[in-house]
């Protein structure tokens, strides 16, 4: 990759470099302002990296950055050098899950948790989390004060816009306002080592629905009670049937079992199968996968590793770009 310096103040030295077709999508541009040299680097902030410790309930993912490659073991994020000094933040367009809806309630008499409540026109199951038509806003805590000021106290970085693009799609386009897909900050961040994204629906945290799921927390892989599949217990899953779905981390020597570690952990993922789903409790796969060889009746598919499991259509990616100085 081929490495210009310019003078932001003379504009002829960028022009004569177009011109002569040396700048292009894979020219890298250092800008250099009296003297002090900046560096761009992009941040992958995917969820499937999230800690186990976000708060997905409350619209919450958080992230450790480290200087090299990403390390999703340790919930970490790679960069290619320290964030120190940032000078700028820049949101790209990404993909957001849709949010599970709030669920509509009536109550027949007071209980000291909710008043009576009578259905006025119709009851519908379930209403949105995001009434404004899709206006979102994410604040990274990170960043500092220096941020758009919303109600309820609350602060944000980048005013969101949500939108479905195909219909039937599992996941939504999004990106930031027009015009707000650049912070610039006048008293640069002094150093970046976590990234803490909440989102606001604008002004409240929305829920957001689960996507990695951890044995030993909410995730259990067993035989049927009465069959020869197996049977996978993720708390509060909103799947359906046909969803894809992830495993990494399952590991044994038993014999018999490293075939079917292998094909559980295979890199093209699983289908939610259409009989076993028990809603937010359990599910199987389709094709059903026969364990009883190894497993007995009811007892669980062990593994000496933390399994996780991920969710395609829960994942939010979004690429960013920070701007140091040197």
């Amino acid at each position: 990759m081929t490495r210009y310096t310019f003078d932001s103040q003379n504009s002829t030295d960028i022009s004569q470099l177009m011109y002569e077709g040396l700048l292009s999508d894979t020219v890298e541009r250092i800008n250099v302002s009296h003297g002090d040299e900046t560096l761009k680097q992009y941040v992958f902030v995917d969820s499937w990296n999230k800690s186990p410790t976000s708060d997905t309930a409350r619209g919450e993912i958080c992230f450790q950055l480290r200087v090299g490659v990403t390390d999703s073991l340790n919930f970490s994020l790679g960069v290619p050098q320290g964030l120190t000094s940032v000078t700028d933040a820049i949101l790209f367009p990404f993909y957001f899950p849709y949010l599970e809806d709030v669920t509509y309630q009536t109550n027949t008499a007071a209980n000291g948790l909710l008043p009576r409540l009578v259905s006025n026109g119709g009851a519908p199951t379930t209403f949105s989390q995001s009434a404004f038509n899709g206006v979102l806003s994410l604040e990274i805590t990170e960043l500092s004060q220096q941020a758009f000021s919303g109600r309820k106290a609350s602060r944000f970085h980048y005013p969101i816009q949500a939108w479905t693009e195909v219909a039937g799609s599992t996941a939504r386009n999004a990106r930031a306002v027009k015009g707000c897909e650049t912070l610039h900050f006048n008293t640069p961040i002094h150093a970046l080592n976590s990234l803490t994204l909440i989102f606001r629906n604008p002004d409240s945290r929305v829920k957001l629905p689960k996507d990695v799921f951890y044995s030993g927390n909410d995730l259990v892989l067993k035989r049927q009670a009465a069959g020869t599949f197996v049977e996978i217990h993720a708390t509060a899953h909103n799947l359906v049937a046909g969803d894809r779905i992830y495993f990494e981390g399952i590991n044994s020597d038993v014999s018999g079992r490293p075939v079917v570690n292998n094909y559980l952990c295979n890199s093209n993922g699983l289908l939610v199968g259409s009989s076993g789903i028990t809603a937010s409790v359990s599910f199987r796969l389709n094709p059903d996968v026969d364990i009883s060889a190894f497993v007995g009746v009811g007892e669980i598919f062990t593994s000496t590793t933390q399994i996780r499991m991920f969710v395609a259509k829960n994942r939010i990616i979004i690429p960013m770009q920070f701007v140091t100085q040197k």
